[in-house]
C-alpha cells in the first residue's frame, strides 16, 4: 500500500507486485520422562515436559502407560497424550518422544524359623515366613541335618 506524500505520487506510474508471507509452524517438543518403580507398587505420577507451547493455546499434555500395579517386571512405554480442544496443534511442528516406565523386582524376604530337636530324633516340620507376600508365594524349607547329625547348629535353607 502506498501513501501519497504531498501529492508526489501523481508523478509516478506505479506498478505493484504482491508477495507471499509464509507463516511457519512453531516448534513444539513434548517428551515423557523415564521413570522406575518396584513390582506391586502404584505407578508414579507420569512427568511430561513441553517446550514451545504458547500460553494462549489451550493445549494440555498428560502421560499414559499400559502398566498398572499388577503389571509384571519389565519395560512399558510412557506416551504423551495431547488434548487440543481449540484445534491449535496444526500451528505447531510437534516432536513427540515416549518415555519408559521400568518395573523392577520387588524385595521379598524369606525367613526360616529357628527349630530345636534332640540328637537322634527326626527333624521337625521346618517352617518360616515370606514378607511382603501379596502374591501368596510359598516356600519349602530344608536342612542337611538328619537323625544321625551330631549335636550343634545347622543351617536351614528355603527354596
Amino acid at each position: 500500500m502506498l501513501f501519497r506524500s504531498i501529492n508526489k505520487l501523481d508523478n509516478y506510474l506505479v506498478t505493484t507486485r504482491n508477495a507471499t508471507l509464509t507463516v511457519t509452524p512453531v516448534a513444539l517438543t513434548v517428551a515423557a520422562k523415564n521413570q522406575r518403580r518396584a513390582y506391586g507398587t502404584a505407578n508414579p505420577p507420569l512427568t511430561i515436559t513441553v517446550e514451545g507451547l504458547r500460553e494462549e493455546d489451550a493445549i494440555r499434555v498428560t502421560g499414559r502407560t499400559k502398566a498398572d500395579e499388577n503389571s509384571p517386571v519389565g519395560r512399558y512405554d510412557i506416551e504423551p497424550e495431547i488434548k487440543d480442544p481449540a484445534k491449535r496443534l496444526g500451528n505447531y511442528a510437534a516432536t513427540i518422544t515416549n518415555g519408559t516406565l521400568t518395573i523392577t523386582p520387588a524385595a521379598l524376604t524369606v525367613t526360616a524359623n529357628n527349630q530345636r530337636r534332640a540328637q537322634g530324633a527326626a527333624n521337625p516340620r521346618l517352617t518360616g515366613w515370606i514378607t511382603p507376600n501379596p502374591d501368596q508365594i510359598t516356600a519349602a524349607y530344608a536342612t542337611a541335618a538328619d537323625a544321625n547329625s551330631p549335636a550343634g547348629n545347622r543351617s536351614e535353607e528355603h527354596t
